[in-house]
């Protein structure tokens, strides 16, 4: 299931050992604008698998 895209996503907020949880180097969030896009779901990075948890 592809995730629905998200007009406009925003970066509000990030956590240092998150990113690092995550292999994203500290230094990613000098580009805000892509980071928004790949957490909000709108472009998936290589090996990203988006999974959806709804009932049918």
């Amino acid at each position: 299931v592809k995730p629905t895209p998200v007009k406009n996503p925003k970066l509000v907020a990030y956590s240092s050992d998150a990113l690092k949880l995550i292999d994203i180097d500290e230094e990613a969030t000098k580009h805000e604008r892509q980071l928004a896009q790949v957490f909000s779901g709108n472009v998936l990075l290589q090996g990203m698998d988006p999974a959806a948890h709804c009932k049918f």
